[in-house]
């Protein structure tokens, strides 16, 4: 779990965002941590197939805005790009400085 704008946030919660978008293939989730302050990038990895990559980074950033009741960064990554795990994945980096 980690603090964002006040919210408790888990990593589940954002799984549970994002894999309502069909379209996505793969993510992975980075919260950087500045002092007191946090803030999430999620990345994405569409479907080939994707028509409209940015109208789906857009959909999943105001999703996780409505669902979660704060902003995250959404970054498109290339196809194939972010790693596959056969047992339990690991997209969750948390980052202190």
């Amino acid at each position: 779990m980690f603090v964002v704008r006040g919210n408790n946030v888990f990593p589940a919660a954002i799984e549970a965002v994002v894999r309502r978008f069909a379209r996505v293939a793969e993510f992975g989730i980075e919260v950087r941590q500045d002092g007191a302050l946090a803030t999430v990038k999620v990345k994405i990895e569409p479907l080939a197939d994707c028509a409209d990559a940015n109208g789906l980074a857009k959909a999943v950033s105001q999703a996780i805005h409505d669902s979660l009741l704060f902003r995250a960064d959404v970054e498109l990554a290339p196809c194939g790009s972010l790693p596959r795990f056969e047992m339990k994945a690991r997209r969750f980096v948390k980052v202190s400085q």
